[in-house]
């Protein structure tokens, strides 16, 4: 089963230990489509070099989990189920930056302001998600937009205080799993679980992002590069394989 089928049907305290009683019960949080940047837009620049201090790839891994966060927060209540493909496939670009399909969405698309209390976060979570990777791949800064989805998950968890601790925790581990390198920006391929599981080890990485790879359905995820697509633009290798 796929990355974004799991994270559809199974429980929130499958992902994240603990974490139930911040992704579960009613919603709460107040919000105003007309000014919705004051539930997410507030600077962090502690947060952002916090996030730069791995390599980018570890950093944006950091980013795609949080937005992890508001989609099991606001799953059950929302008809629109493009954000866990996108979690997916970004989760892929940690592999290689081919897997992403950039040109999956239009400007138009991307510049899409859903409304209400549900789907507006959700947009905005998507609209930064997707071009944080974009801008990941093609070297440039991504961590103000990551600020802005971990904003957006401390306002929409019901017990902000556990997705913050989490945060920092996870934060740290990812810091010593994966410390800088001034010769490398990118870093090694990341893995999920390097992410969510506190009991990884590096050497299971490579298992692991073959495991996550062999089960993508690219003809089912349009944010999924094409094996064929990823073959005619000079991809060396199997496509979808980690070996």
């Amino acid at each position: 089963m796929s990355l974004a089928n799991l994270l559809e049907r199974a429980g929130a305290s499958t992902w994240y230990e603990g974490a139930s009683q911040a992704l579960d019960g009613p919603l709460r949080y107040k919000w105003n489509d007309e000014k919705p940047t004051e539930y997410y837009g507030a600077e962090n620049r502690r947060l952002e070099k916090a996030l730069a201090q791995p390599p980018m790839r570890a950093g944006l891994g950091i980013s795609i989990a949080f937005a992890e966060w508001i989609w099991l927060r606001l799953r059950a209540v929302t008809k629109d189920h493009r954000l866990p493909k996108l979690i997916e496939a970004a989760w892929a670009s940690l592999v290689d930056w081919r897997y992403f399909n950039a040109s999956s969405q239009t400007e138009k698309e991307l510049a899409e302001r859903k409304k209400g209390p549900v789907e507006g976060p959700l947009s905005i979570a998507h609209r930064h998600l997707f071009t944080s990777v974009v801008n990941a791949a093609n070297e440039t800064g991504f961590y103000s937009r990551a600020v802005y989805i971990s904003n957006l998950a401390e306002h929409v968890v019901a017990r902000p205080e556990i997705f913050t601790k989490w945060r920092r925790a996870t934060i740290e581990r990812v810091q010593r799993l994966y410390p800088d390198d001034p010769d490398d920006l990118f870093g090694p391929p990341v893995p999920r679980q390097a992410i969510i599981d506190p009991g990884f080890k590096l050497n299971d990485a490579p298992k692991l992002l073959d495991a996550f790879l062999s089960e993508l359905k690219p003809t089912e995820n349009p944010y999924l590069t094409k094996p064929a697509v990823m073959k005619g633009a000079g991809f060396k290798g199997t496509p979808f394989s980690f070996k």
